[in-house]
This record gives structure tokens, C-alpha cells and sequence, in this order.
């Protein structure tokens, strides 16, 4: 049975159920969407495009699996998702025991796809998008001291696409702009500072753009301005020893907070994951994906009383 997003024109919000395992039943069942009010003073971010590819596919995904138990975020966002990915995702005692998931069944994808993880229940949707490679953009709603918070995954259009990702950003940004506080993130194909295959202006105009500033940071660029933050990188991933040189930040994590008298959303921490290789492989090195992904911590200050501390 082909899901509605499939059926659905660009520019169309279709509602997307979460999952929560039961043990009782031995199965993923839907939630309702009825939201509580959170109470976090610290959210966690992780955003990870797990590459498709067959290679070492087993080794990569219990080497993803490590790496996102440990970090222990309250929201993941995953790109190139595949049924096979999915498959062994649902029958993980991790996923199963703290988990919401998008889609235990991948109904959602075509061929490969975005879904997102999450320690708490949220009202997800799907903006459809206008694209060539079935590319659309999940949202996650929740409601954290007394606000919205949103956030949004995508893996934007691959290749020589510039002027559809254009498009695809502008209406992501048309349906979150209005939220207090929202996250953006996943691959978006492009680099923060170059084009590839050179030429002017940058792509990366296009955030400006449709994200602007004072409400919109480059969450990395903000924070770590002196590094290039490349989470694609045939230098470091040495697994990428088959592709020419590349170097790019393709993965992003954007956000936007609007203050008010009370309380204040800040961004204070980024770092990349999967930078070393597995350990143990006669086929080494492999590295967890042919990406490396991002996790990002945002404190939350109610302005009446003292400023919380970010995590570990």
C-alpha cells in the first residue's frame, strides 16, 4: 500500500504516525499525537546521512548503533535510510526500549529515505517537496516549556541540482519560519563556502537567504568559525579511497530561536561523529558511513532563574 506522501502534490502536509514498541505485543504501534510539555533544560541533536551502500553493511550499522546509544540524544535524524537499515533498526533492544521511531516498516521510503528517532513523543508531518529523487522534508513537533519547538530533517536533492534544492529550502522555510524555536537539519548537498565544481555565487547564499539572521545560526559555524567541520571528506575517510577528492560540508544543523521575556534556547556544543574507523576488519578501514554525522546540544535558560548547564 503506497503511502500518502507518495500521492501528494509538492507543498502538501501529510500526517505521519510515530511508533513506539510494545513488549507486550511484540510490535511497533502507533502513538496518538496528543503532546505532553516538556521539561528539558538540554536537548540533544544528532543528524546522520548511514550511506546506502552494501558495503560492510552489517559492521556500519552496529558501529552507527554504538556511536548514537552513547550519545544518548533526545532527537536523531537519519538520511539514506533503507529497508534493509530499517529491518535490523527495529529488532535493536535499544531502539525497542527507549525509542519513538517515523517508520517501522519502511512504508515511508523509495528505495532510501529520511526518518527520525526520538526519546519523546512528537507530532510528526511530512512537507512534500518538488524533486526528481523523491526527496521530502519530515518534521517533528514538540512542545518544550510551554512552546513549540520544532524539528525538521531532509536530505536535499543530490548532484547538479542547485535550483531544486533552492526551492526545496524555500518551502521548508515557509512552513517552520513562524515556530519559537526550530531545528534544520541533514545532508543538504551543498557546501558552506564553496560550490563544487566551483563558480559564483555560493550556494550557500541560499540559507541566508531563507534562513536569515539574527533568528538563524549555522549551528558549526557558529560555534567552531575556525574549522572546516567537513563531514564529507575523502582525506579523513580513508573508506573513500575509490572517490576523487572532496572535501565539504554537506551536513548541517541550523537553528532558530525566538526569545522572549521568559526564556531563551541557545546553542552551546557541536562535534562530528563517526570520524574513526571500525575497529577489527580484515577490510579496514571502514568507517561507520561515507558521511560523518553531527550531534548538537541546545540549553534552554528560563531568564526568572539561574542558566542550566550543558550536557557532557
Amino acid at each position: 500500500m503506497s503511502h500518502p506522501v507518495w500521492k501528494s502534490k509538492p507543498g502538501t502536509i501529510v500526517p505521519q504516525k510515530q511508533y513506539k514498541y510494545s513488549k507486550v505485543k511484540k510490535a511497533w504501534l502507533e502513538e496518538n499525537d496528543n503532546l505532553e510539555d516538556l521539561k528539558l533544560s538540554n536537548f540533544r541533536c544528532v543528524t546522520f546521512n548511514v550511506w546506502f551502500d552494501s558495503l560492510c553493511f552489517n559492521e556500519r550499522f552496529d558501529a552507527l548503533m554504538k556511536i548514537l546509544q552513547t550519545v544518548d540524544a533526545d532527537i536523531i535524524c537519519l538520511q539514506e535510510v533503507t529497508p534493509k537499515f530499517i529491518k535490523l533498526l527495529v529488532q535493536h533492544d535499544w531502539v525497542q526500549e527507549q525509542l519513538y521511531i517515523s517508520d517501522p516498516e519502511g512504508k515511508t521510503l523509495r528505495g532510501y529515505g529520511v526518518m527520525i528517532l526520538s526519546k519523546h513523543k512528537a507530532k510528526l508531518t511530512w512537507l512534500v517537496l518538488k524533486s526528481n529523487m523523491d526527496r521530502n522534508a519530515l518534521i517533528a513537533e514538540f512542545i518544550i516549556q510551554s512552546q513549540k519547538f520544532v524539528v525538521s530533517t531532509v536530505h536535499l536533492e543530490s548532484l547538479n541540482a542547485a535550483p531544486l534544492r533552492k526551492n526545496q529550502l524555500e518551502a521548508i522555510s515557509k512552513v517552520i519560519h513562524a515556530v519559537p524555536s526550530v531545528i534544520l537539519t541533514g545532508d543538504f548537498n551543498f557546501d558552506s563556502t564553496i560550490n563544487f565544481g566551483g563558480g559564483a555565487p555560493t550556494e550557500n547564499k541560499n540559507i541566508e537567504l531563507y534562513f536569515p539572521s539574527p533568528k538563524y545560526i549555522d549551528v558549526w559555524e557558529k560555534l567552531r568559525p575556525e574549522e572546516k567541520g567537513y563531514t564529507f571528506d575523502t582525506d579523513k575517510n580513508k573508506m573513500l579511497n575509490f572517490h576523487s577528492e572532496e572535501r565539504m560540508r554537506y551536513d548541517r544543523i541550523l537553528f532558530g530561536s525566538e526569545p522572549n521575556k521568559e526564556h531563551i534556547w541557545k546553542a552551546v556544543k557541536i562535534d562530528l561523529l563517526g570520524t574513526k574507523p571500525i575497529e577489527g576488519l580484515k577490510d579496514s578501514p571502514i568507517f561507520p558511513s561515507d558521511h560523518f554525522g553531527l550531534v548538537a546540544d541546545f540549553v534552554h535558560t528560563c531568564l526568572l532563574y539561574t542558566s542550566p548547564s550543558p550536557r557532557d
